[in-house]
């Protein structure tokens, strides 16, 4: 997976739930969920940008994983969809539904 860091914001650092606990089974011992939007430029189009929001296991303190991080959405075309698509998966942290309803 490609890691973007052109342009990365971090959005949210959220305790991972009870019910995203149980989806994850054991295979991460991350306490944590950090909700990040992330940025690159297009390389045939200077100044045009692909964003998408990625979701990293993470610890109590904000240290995460970024090479192996849980999910990323498909691409937003504006900065605008982006910052709405990281808002509904934090709204699916603090509901416990994170994990649960978007990792596969």
């Amino acid at each position: 997976m490609q890691i973007f860091y052109k342009e990365f914001y971090q959005k949210a650092l959220l305790p991972i739930g009870k019910k995203d606990q149980q989806t994850l089974e054991s295979k991460s011992s991350a306490t944590h969920c950090l909700i990040a939007v992330e940025g690159y430029e297009d390389s045939k189009k200077k100044g045009y940008y692909h964003w998408r929001v990625t979701v990293y296991p993470a610890s109590s303190d904000g240290n995460f994983k970024s090479s192996k991080p849980f999910f990323s959405s498909d691409q937003y075309v504006t900065f605008t969809d982006a910052m709405e698509g990281a808002k509904q998966f934090m709204e699916d942290g603090e509901n416990d539904q994170l994990l649960s309803k978007y990792l596969h």
